[in-house]
């Protein structure tokens, strides 16, 4: 019997050390997923049951059969509704991510066997929406009557999280230098910043930034980025003062009447200010000093690809960009 004891002991061992993995995290089904989704976002048992369509015992049953499979506590019950666990938040980033591509999954099966149909979401820059939208989404409601579009609007940086999340297939933005190498981005065209202000301003024959020192400025963009960021590191980088002046404004509608309306001056991407709606009231004014040019460009999550009607949108959004990149100069 000597002779056999190490190698019972090392089956007995064996046994016990991979004896976790046996009874370890068991599989998730997706109607919990989606039932702890509608928890987190409506913060209560009974409102994620209705817009569930069941009955909050059953909704409570899969969220307790979803943390018994994960042995954590996910969701914690307080007098007023319920609050996610850290191990919550932490399985909603995953849960909103299988969700959404189970969803496309069933969408690209869908539309491969012909059924054009469903939704298609994009996120959308203010220079997109101006210069390429009208006709790109003229194009594609005439191929595609049946399918629903739904775009977001912002800056590149409010767009990356929903493109993780797969709740955006695409975007098309002015895109930083130093972007995310998790997304996948493709140059379309540059736009360049200009100095725009009313017709008629007081200072419409201005030619450098120094005569625009004591100016009221609309800054856009995010705080440190953006058109608003650029025009006051355009000051800094030669020296000038900076303008102490400011209003900051991200209402696209509101920023063309404070500039229609008053003497304010705001940097604003050339081909905005050069669509037929402000050309006419709007001008940029020509200073020796440069701004800064951005990437326009189509983003999307790499290694994943898009959805057949996805791929079309894109397509006529190259076509149409198509258009800006050969009458535009590259910035240098």
């Amino acid at each position: 019997m000597g002779m056999y004891q190490p190698l019972y002991c090392c089956w007995y061992t064996a046994r016990h050390l991979c004896k976790p993995l046996v009874n370890g995290p068991r599989l998730m089904t997706l109607q919990q997923l989606r039932d702890f989704i509608a928890v987190a976002d409506l913060g209560s048992l009974r409102a994620a049951a209705r817009s569930r369509g069941v009955t909050a015992p059953a909704l409570a049953k899969n969220i307790r059969a979803l943390e018994d499979g994960l042995h954590a506590v996910l969701v914690e019950r307080r007098s007023r509704g319920v609050a996610l666990t850290e191990a919550g938040r932490a399985l909603l980033a995953h849960a909103r991510l299988i969700d959404s591509q189970a969803s496309k999954a069933a969408e690209d099966i869908a539309q491969r066997q012909g059924k054009m149909e469903g939704s298609l979401s994009m996120g959308v820059g203010p220079s997109a929406g101006v210069a390429l939208l009208p006709g790109v989404l003229k194009d594609f409601q005439r191929s595609f009557p049946a399918v629903n579009v739904n775009m977001y609007g912002g800056s590149y940086y409010d767009h990356i999280g929903p493109l993780h999340q797969g709740s955006l297939d695409m975007a098309i933005v002015a895109v930083p230098d130093m972007h995310e190498s998790t997304l996948d981005v493709e140059h379309l065209f540059y736009n360049d910043l200009v100095v725009a202000c009313r017709r008629g301003h007081p200072l419409s024959r201005a030619r450098s930034l120094s005569d625009l020192v004591d100016c009221v400025w609309v800054l856009t963009g995010p705080p440190g980025r953006g058109p608003g960021s650029a025009i006051l590191e355009a000051f800094r980088q030669r020296d000038l003062p900076r303008p102490t002046r400011l209003v900051q404004c991200d209402m696209t509608w509101t920023l063309n009447t404070l500039l229609v309306h008053s003497d304010m001056l705001c940097a604003l991407p050339r081909i905005m200010i050069e669509q037929p709606g402000l050309s006419g009231s709007l001008q940029a004014l020509k200073l020796v000093d440069t701004l800064p040019s951005y990437s326009i460009s189509l983003v999307r999550r790499s290694n994943t690809p898009l959805l057949p009607i996805a791929d079309h949108m894109a397509t006529l959004i190259r076509r149409h960009a198509h258009y800006f990149a050969v009458s535009q100069p590259a910035a240098s």
